[in-house]
């Protein structure tokens, strides 16, 4: 984490999905994605697509990074995830 870097451009819908496609081939009891970003995004859907990782057992919490972090978006996800906002 310390050598991230800001850099712009954030799509975070194939970084989502990957973490999805982890998260339903591990065999654990307890499934829980952990979203760090600035929420300044491009694309959409986040909260359906949390929703749906809910119904599939699976938790997002997620962490504002930054000054200007889209904090509704992040704690729209989180709630639509079942997890917490910071």
């Amino acid at each position: 984490i310390g050598a991230l870097t800001a850099g712009g451009g954030t799509n975070l819908e194939p970084a989502f999905q990957a973490a999805r496609e982890a998260l339903r081939r591990v065999k654990a009891r307890v499934k829980h994605m952990i979203l760090m970003t600035d929420g300044q995004t491009s694309g959409g859907g986040y909260e359906t697509v949390a929703s749906a990782c809910r119904a599939e057992g699976m938790t997002i919490s997620t962490v504002a990074l930054g000054e200007g972090a889209h904090a509704g978006l992040l704690q729209a996800i989180a709630a639509a995830g079942g997890g917490q906002s910071y």
